[in-house]
């Protein structure tokens, strides 16, 4: 029985460095390409292209929170762990009803953008002169509504390495098609690029997902209500602890916006990107592997304990040495991937980055 459990926690540590160091090169791939992204930005958006980017993107990520009910999440725990007890039947009724849930939540969240466009220029931006600009961009709702479906089924399947490739190859696309955008357009290329990435990862997405093999069951749309309502009662719980942070932030953009103008949401913006991109990328990389193994133990007390102990000792190896790096790097780092512009974000990013030490611990409970 020890010799068994010592094997089990040697292989845990190994899957959890595995697994990290897998996703770990995928996100630095996509942090180098955010540096990039996020370079010509500021060279050719500015503080303001920055801003405007910032107040787009954070009331469509609610709202898009809001309308998806946490699906994706619950989903992985379902998938994944039907998947350690083999039971392909039940994968497959899973996956089947997902698929459709997915085109139903992005669907709902596509017409709520439509109806409330109006309403977010004049939160976002005072007037709504941004009316078609929301209109267009409703439409990235639901093409990332059904690829983020596809991307949570490899995650429960445990696909690592098709997750990786249509996220290493979405992100390097996406890339070469925002540069023209803003190299041209300026700030008017924001949506164009916007809506060409989401197409892109949706194409990848799907391409990879198409490779799973399930049983082709016949469901009745009151079966899929059956199998919806179970996913979201899980999902919603999920989703209130994003729509609670979605909503902070918007209103914290919204504020910013309203009393200092758009330029200081770009610095504001520019700033909490070091934490949400480049930082938050590496939770990403930890939590790909460790959210699936933990939900297919989801009701062993004792394992889920060794599991959150081996993954928050891994996890603040890991971040360490990157903390200490930006505290020490920031201003250079500043002026290397932005421009002297944004170089008053330093003082307060520095007292962010502090916090990522009790963050890895509360996110691995």
């Amino acid at each position: 029985m020890v010799e068994n459990y010592k094997a089990e926690h040697s292989t845990s540590y190994k899957s959890v460095i595995k697994t990290t160091s897998l996703f770990g090169g995928v996100q630095l791939i996509q942090i180098v390409l955010t540096m990039i992204r996020t370079k010509f930005v500021a060279l050719y958006l500015g503080t303001t292209g920055v801003g405007f980017l910032s107040l787009l993107n954070t009331p469509l990520n609610l709202i898009a929170s809001l309308s998806g009910f946490g699906i994706n999440y619950s989903a992985v725990r379902d998938i994944s762990e039907s998947a350690r007890n083999e039971n392909i039947n039940k994968i497959s009724r899973t996956i089947i009803s997902f698929r459709r849930l997915v085109l139903f939540t992005g669907l709902i969240g596509t017409i709520v953008v439509v109806l409330m466009a109006e309403r977010l220029s004049k939160w976002s931006f005072g007037d709504d002169s941004q009316y078609w600009t929301f209109f267009i961009l409703s439409l990235t709702l639901m093409i990332n509504s059904i690829s983020g479906g596809q991307k949570a089924l490899l995650q429960g399947l445990r696909k690592y390495r098709s997750m990786a490739k249509a996220t290493a190859f979405g992100a390097f696309l996406g890339l070469l098609v925002s540069i023209p955008c803003y190299y041209f357009l300026r700030v008017k290329g924001i949506v164009p690029a916007l809506v060409a990435s989401s197409f892109i990862s949706l194409i990848l997405s799907w391409y990879y997902a198409r490779k799973v093999s399930i049983n082709r069951i016949r469901i009745t749309i009151f079966e899929t209500l059956h199998e919806a309502k179970t996913l979201i009662k899980l999902g919603v719980i999920f989703s209130i602890s994003n729509q609670i942070g979605n909503l902070t932030k918007y209103l914290i953009l919204t504020s910013i916006s309203n009393k200092g103008g758009v330029d200081q949401v770009g610095l504001y913006s520019a700033g909490m990107s070091f934490m949400g991109t480049y930082v938050g990328l590496i939770f990403t990389a930890m939590s790909t592997d460790y959210y699936p193994r933990l939900a297919a133990i989801n009701k062993d007390n004792n394992r889920i304990k060794t599991m959150v102990n081996q993954q928050s000792i891994v996890s603040l190896l890991i971040l360490f040495p990157i903390v200490i790096f930006l505290l020490w790097s920031m201003p250079i780092i500043t002026r290397l991937f932005l421009s002297i512009r944004f170089i008053d974000i330093v003082p307060y990013v520095n007292l962010t980055v502090l916090g990522v030490i009790l963050k890895a611990l509360s996110y691995c409970i």
